[in-house]
Protein backbone atom coordinates (compact mmCIF):
# COMPACT_ATOMS: atom_id res chain seq x y z
CA UNK A 1 0.00 0.00 0.00
CA UNK A 2 1.79 3.20 -1.06
CA UNK A 3 2.22 5.62 2.29
CA UNK A 4 -0.23 8.39 0.62
CA UNK A 5 -2.61 6.08 0.27
CA UNK A 6 -2.51 4.24 4.28
CA UNK A 7 -2.13 7.99 5.12
CA UNK A 8 -5.87 9.03 3.55
CA UNK A 9 -7.18 5.57 4.61
CA UNK A 10 -6.06 6.62 8.41
CA UNK A 11 -8.04 10.39 8.09
CA UNK A 12 -11.16 8.56 7.19
CA UNK A 13 -10.91 5.82 9.98
CA UNK A 14 -10.41 8.51 12.69
CA UNK A 15 -13.32 10.43 10.66
CA UNK A 16 -15.71 7.11 11.05
CA UNK A 17 -14.40 6.83 14.71
CA UNK A 18 -15.43 10.54 15.31
CA UNK A 19 -19.06 10.49 13.91
CA UNK A 20 -19.85 7.65 16.24
CA UNK A 21 -18.18 9.20 19.35
CA UNK A 22 -20.10 12.41 18.71
CA UNK A 23 -23.33 10.39 17.77
CA UNK A 24 -23.02 8.77 20.63
CA UNK A 25 -22.29 11.58 23.45
CA UNK A 26 -25.16 13.21 21.84
CA UNK A 27 -27.55 10.06 22.57
CA UNK A 28 -26.19 9.65 26.20
CA UNK A 29 -27.03 13.30 26.87
CA UNK A 30 -30.35 12.94 25.05
CA UNK A 31 -30.76 10.74 27.54
CA UNK A 32 -29.62 12.26 30.74
CA UNK A 33 -31.79 15.18 29.78
CA UNK A 34 -34.85 13.13 29.05
CA UNK A 35 -34.68 11.95 32.67
CA UNK A 36 -33.86 15.04 34.20
CA UNK A 37 -36.81 17.22 32.22
CA UNK A 38 -39.30 14.47 31.80
CA UNK A 39 -39.01 15.33 28.23
CA UNK A 40 -38.60 11.50 26.48
CA UNK A 41 -38.21 13.65 22.64
CA UNK A 42 -35.28 14.78 23.84
CA UNK A 43 -33.14 11.72 23.14
CA UNK A 44 -34.04 11.80 19.58
CA UNK A 45 -33.96 15.55 19.08
CA UNK A 46 -30.42 15.23 20.51
CA UNK A 47 -29.52 11.89 18.55
CA UNK A 48 -30.78 13.18 15.36
CA UNK A 49 -28.69 16.61 16.36
CA UNK A 50 -25.81 14.28 16.67
CA UNK A 51 -25.84 12.50 13.69
CA UNK A 52 -25.94 15.67 11.73
CA UNK A 53 -23.85 17.24 13.10
CA UNK A 54 -21.53 14.24 12.44
CA UNK A 55 -22.08 13.99 8.44
CA UNK A 56 -21.45 18.19 8.69
CA UNK A 57 -18.17 17.63 9.72
CA UNK A 58 -17.69 14.95 6.78
CA UNK A 59 -19.08 16.50 4.44
CA UNK A 60 -16.52 19.57 4.85
CA UNK A 61 -13.95 17.28 5.01
CA UNK A 62 -14.58 15.87 1.97
CA UNK A 63 -15.28 19.14 0.34
CA UNK A 64 -11.92 20.22 1.45
CA UNK A 65 -10.24 17.09 0.74
CA UNK A 66 -11.27 17.30 -3.07
CA UNK A 67 -10.14 21.02 -3.39
CA UNK A 68 -6.61 20.24 -2.49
Amino acid sequence: MPKNQLKEYLVYSGIAAQMGITIWLFSKLGDWLAIVCNIPVLKTVLSLTGVFLALSVVLIKVIKDSKD
